[in-house]
This record gives C-alpha cells, structure tokens and sequence, in this order.
C-alpha cells in the first residue's frame, strides 16, 4: 500500500497500490508468474478484488516529532510513500532521512515525486542508490548500506533522544531480503564506535520498537 491512512486522494476513497509482477523459475526451469501480483497487475478497470487485513502493526507511523530513518529497494518504497504524503497533510516537520535504492536509475519508484518532496522539505534527505550504475567505495556495485554508512556520523544523533525522557529516532527498513544483513551490519558498527555493544543495541532497538523490518 503506497497511500497515506487517509488514502491516496485524502478522502478515505481511493487506495495506491504498488505492484511487480512476480515472475520465478520451478523446479522444471519453467517461468511461472506470482498469482497475486498477476492478479493485480492484471486487474481491469471496474473489476472486483477481495482484499483482508490490515496484517501486523510493524509499518507505522511513529508519533510526532520522532525523526525517520527509512531504507528502500524496489517496491519498498511504497509504505514509506505513505508516510511522507501523512506527514505532508498534518504539517509534520520532522526529520526524514530516506535512502531508496533500485537496479538503475530507471528503476526508481516515484522518481519525480519523492525530488520534489526533498526540494520543498530542506529538513528532509533523499539519498539514492543504483546498484547497476554506480560503484560504491569498495570497487563493487552500490547498494543502501553503503549511503547509509557514508552518512552514519550525521545520523547517529537522530538516533539519540534530546532529552531523557524523549524516544530516540526509529529506523525502518522495506524491500528485498537481501539488504537487510548489510544494514543492520551498518548500524552494529555505528554503535560500536559510539562505545556500544552492536548486536546489544540492535536487539534494545528491537525490544523498543525502534527498529522495523519488512523484507521478501
């Protein structure tokens, strides 16, 4: 789901989906496509589909005031869509820092939009990464760990609560499974040279619902 509570025009009407048709090989190297995301892309208009849920309490919106570190690939990008048209509508002048990665350039979702968001919130951060297109430091190809490690000087104090009785910034990450290790490997070894155990404050960040994971 890509749209804001309120939905994707405010009204409590309309509903933004964002959808990639799933596409694998079985056992017989036969592609096969995903049934779901076959379904919806496949839709017409006028069409009737049965929906459930919502399922789980992880992709929500902390209160006011708490800064957002958000990590996206692929069609990860979508709650996090959600997120920034909620904050737009009630006036949230939080701090935003949003790392999206794809394949190439391309392959970035809502492009356009999100540019225009950074520009009109000189609060907010958009960092960007094409796997395909760009190097990282190490000679390999760059993902959202590495933007993530270049910034993690300036994101350690979000991470840190202004006052003691404060929640500190959360971290929430969407898209494949596979970014998930290097991430959290980025924020062990942040703690870590802030004197912390990494693993331990993973795990606090966790117990805290602070940290929030969503991958595929």
């Amino acid at each position: 789901v890509a749209s804001a509570r309120d939905g994707e025009q405010g009204d409590g009407q309309t509903l933004a989906l964002t959808v990639k048709r799933y596409v694998y090989a079985d056992e017989s190297g036969t592609l096969q496509q995903g049934l779901s995301s076959s379904l919806l892309c496949d839709a017409t208009p006028g069409q009737q589909l049965p929906m459930t849920g919502p399922v789980g309490k992880d992709l929500l919106l902390p209160p006011p005031g708490v800064p957002l570190i958000l990590l996206a690939t692929g069609t990860g990008i979508a709650p996090f869509r959600g997120f920034l048209q909620r904050l737009e509508r009630t006036g949230d002048l939080r701090k935003v820092w949003l790392f999206q990665g794809a394949q190439t350039a391309a392959d970035l979702l809502y492009a356009d939009e999100l540019e225009a968001w950074a520009c009109n919130q000189p609060h907010h951060q958009l960092i960007r990464s094409c796997s395909r297109q760009q190097t990282a430091a190490d000679g390999g190809r760059r993902y959202v760990q590495h933007d993530l490690a270049a910034h993690a000087a300036a994101l350690w104090p979000l991470l840190q609560p202004e006052e003691a009785d404060q929640p500190g910034g959360q971290v929430f990450l969407c898209g494949l499974k596979g970014m998930e290790t290097g991430v959290l490997q980025v924020l062990a070894t942040l703690a870590e040279e802030n004197g912390l155990d990494g693993q331990m404050w993973l795990q606090t960040m966790r117990q805290d619902k602070r940290l929030h994971v969503e991958v595929y």
